[in-house]
């Protein structure tokens, strides 16, 4: 194969776990302790949209019993909201919570004073 391609690769990997070093950096500075960094990203993907668990995981890239444990565990905490579908009975739709939004907005603010102190 192509080095560039292993190159692209390795940018790539280096820059996820840098941005997840800075969330997680963030989120330990908040005290916050009961959000994962999948979580977090979870919520920052959700934006202002009501999505469901299929939709969430397509746009994360998770599988398997991954979205049930990490929507159910910020449902309990209160990072998202459940509502359930009137024609679909078997359809929730999950949307960030207050508490979620004022999250994501305090670690968007640590990562912008970051990103100055870094310039």
């Amino acid at each position: 194969m192509d080095n560039n391609y292993f190159d692209l690769i390795k940018s790539a990997t280096k820059t996820k776990k840098e941005i997840h070093n800075k969330i997680s950096f963030s989120l330990d500075k908040l005290g916050v302790y009961n959000i994962n960094i999948t979580q977090f990203l979870i919520l920052k993907s959700m934006g202002d949209r009501e999505c469901t668990s299929s939709q969430i995981a397509d746009i994360n890239g998770i599988q398997g019993i991954n979205p049930t444990y990490n929507l159910t565990n910020m449902y309990e905490r209160g990072y998202i909201t459940a509502k359930g579908c009137q024609s679909d009975k078997r359809k929730v739709y999950y949307k960030v919570s207050l508490k979620g939004k004022d999250l994501c907005n305090k670690v968007d603010a640590l990562m912008e004073q970051d990103k100055k102190a870094a310039a």
